[in-house]
């Protein structure tokens, strides 16, 4: 149902092929560059310089230049000891420069080991590197050129301009990559928040279908076990009641089938605005509650004060359950006592009270899912509940539920 906590789809195949991608840039661009010092190496030998001992040196620097190249393979995990490398292969070329050797040194390698320093590290380090390295082009630089003010300063804007585009883009590029980490990861935070929610969204839905079809089954059945043993008592005394009470029994099973099918035809449709919904059952509905438990033979008085129109459709079904609850228990504990159901509706709040004089909690423990069921159930709207034995005798049942009205969240 959820995606996998903690990743985006694809984020890991994602990362994959961008180090793979790295991986083969940065042996292309060791290939490359390494052919080209070796290449200009060549034809310098060849071309331009006919003299034994500058042809070995211009190889000789050239092969220093295609060492610092090669080291560049590994500028994504020492990016510090190929910065060192290439600096000092430089540094040889432009010694060899000093003695009238051509070289071809110019430091694109160098570049690259700044920028892939300057990527990953931070500016505290940086700032000190790049002087360094400044330095470092400056010294290297100078003892190739003739010491004048002209050449000094054409030194300094050279190496400048090698520490300046190399940090510089290194700088930038790490921070974005850091940018794009952190959107990643807050978009990884909001999918794992978002799967806990929806996580947590099913358990509760699931607890409210346990709920609803607890009460819908457990209190019909108890109808049905009580009428069907009062056929049984009247079957050869009184043989019309008998069948009126089998009738009984038969609508109570067809009064549950209903309502469990109304509840799973909700769930089997996929669109909710196409479900076949119909009517919750509501505080009018209560009435019919309750006739339907006298005729199961239990005495039940019931007294409703105030006007349920103004209360909303969750209110009216929560307060149905729970009197419809508390009924079961009576025909499971209490079937040959006396029972007073009373709603009062008020501005404030909706008040239920189910009271028996059977022989309340000391003989029959009346504990399970029902009694925390209503305790779930008027906890949704901040509500009370208190169940226990009445100091007359019998047993009680009262909730108060703050009034909401039709239209409010």
């Amino acid at each position: 149902m959820t995606n996998s906590i903690g990743h985006l789809p694809g984020s890991d195949g994602t990362a994959a092929l961008r180090r793979l991608s790295g991986k083969y840039f940065d042996q292309a661009l060791v290939v490359g560059l390494s052919l080209l010092h070796l290449s200009t190496g060549l034809l310098i030998v060849l071309f331009v310089r006919r003299d034994q001992g500058h042809q070995v040196l211009t190889l000789i620097g050239s092969l220093a230049l295609v060492l610092g190249d090669l080291s560049l393979i590994r500028r994504r995990s020492q990016p510090a000891l190929v910065l060192v490398s290439t600096l000092l292969a430089f540094f040889v070329a432009e010694l060899l420069k000093g003695f009238s050797v051509p070289i071809f040194d110019a430091p694109l390698a160098l570049i690259v080991a700044i920028y892939s320093y300057a990527l990953r590290s931070n500016l505290s380090k940086l700032y000190k590197t790049a002087l360094l390295t400044w330095l470092g082009v400056v010294v290297a630089m100078s003892l190739a050129a003739p010491f004048n003010l002209g050449s000094l300063f054409g030194i300094i804007a050279i190496a400048t301009l090698v520490v300046g585009v190399g940090s510089t883009t290194g700088l930038y590029a790490g921070i974005r990559r850091d940018y794009v980490a952190q959107l990643l990861e807050r978009a990884e935070t909001l999918a794992r928040e978002r799967n806990l929610l929806a996580d947590k969204a099913v358990a509760e839905e699931r607890v409210r279908i346990a709920r609803e079809l607890h009460d819908i089954v457990s209190h019909h059945i108890a109808l049905m076990v009580i009428e069907a043993n009062a056929a049984r008592a009247t079957l050869t005394s009184h043989p019309s009641k008998s069948a009126e009470m089998i009738d009984q029994v038969a609508s109570s099973g067809r009064s549950a089938l209903n309502e469990m099918r109304r509840m799973l035809g909700v769930l089997r449709t996929a669109d909710l605005a196409t479900a076949p919904l119909g009517p919750s059952p509501g505080i009018e509905e209560i009435r019919g509650l309750v006739h339907r438990t006298e005729e199961a033979g239990i005495s039940v008085e019931y007294v409703m004060e105030g006007d349920p129109s103004s209360l909303s459709e969750q209110v009216q079904l929560s307060c149905y359950r729970i009197i419809q609850e508390a009924l079961t228990n009576v025909i499971k504990y209490a079937p040959s006592s006396h029972t007073l159901v009373k709603v009062a509706i008020t501005q404030t709040d909706v008040v239920l009270a189910v009271l028996d004089d059977g022989p309340g909690e000391a003989s029959n423990k009346r504990v399970g899912h029902g009694i925390a069921g209503m305790q779930e159930r008027v906890a949704i709207f901040g509500g009370s509940l208190v169940a226990g034995n009445r100091i007359a005798g019998g047993f009680e049942i009262k909730a108060s539920i703050p009034v909401m009205e039709q239209g409010q969240p």
